[in-house]
């Protein structure tokens, strides 16, 4: 029969495992998909690899802006607020999506990002004819752009 401090060792042991192995992933998340948050575009300007995270359509107004870029599959995932008076310079050069093109689109997942809540659900629906969903052009990020007049918030992702 085992005594209680061997016991206790083997519970303490069991833990500590069990809190390492809980730790890895979101190590390793860190490390896969590098996260960042920028108050205004200047503060993103001023960081060296902001340059290659950010699409070009940012407009001047772009303030907190949450970035993430997937390593693996080099998709940059990107939310942040805007001027409504900037929504047309954000929309020059990119098409916008038909209602019937938006149902269909697949809304990735920006990994466990607290700050990414689109989702599916977001462009159908009552709510997607809420929102403004266009396709941009490589020279432009070559992804996705959800504008959502309503809050001046905006979503971005490369394809």
């Amino acid at each position: 029969m085992a005594s209680p401090r061997r016991n206790a060792l083997a519970v303490a042991a069991v833990l500590a495992l069990a809190a390492a192995l809980a730790i890895v992933p979101a190590a390793l998340r860190r490390v896969q998909r590098p996260s960042d948050f920028y108050p205004t575009l200047a503060d993103a300007r001023r960081t060296a690899d902001a340059g290659a995270r950010l699409p070009p359509l940012l407009p001047p107004s772009a303030r907190e802006i949450h970035a993430e870029t997937d390593r693996a599959t080099r998709r940059t995932f990107v939310r942040f607020a805007y001027d409504p008076a900037d929504s047309t310079a954000m929309q020059a050069g990119l098409r916008r999506l038909p209602p019937a093109e938006v149902e269909r689109l697949p809304v990735p997942r920006a990994g466990w990002s607290r700050w990414w809540r689109l989702a599916p659900q977001t462009l159908r629906g009552s709510q997607g004819e809420r929102v403004h969903v266009y396709e941009a052009p490589p020279e432009r990020g070559g992804g996705y752009l959800v504008l959502d007049p309503r809050t001046g918030t905006a979503y971005f992702w490369s394809r």
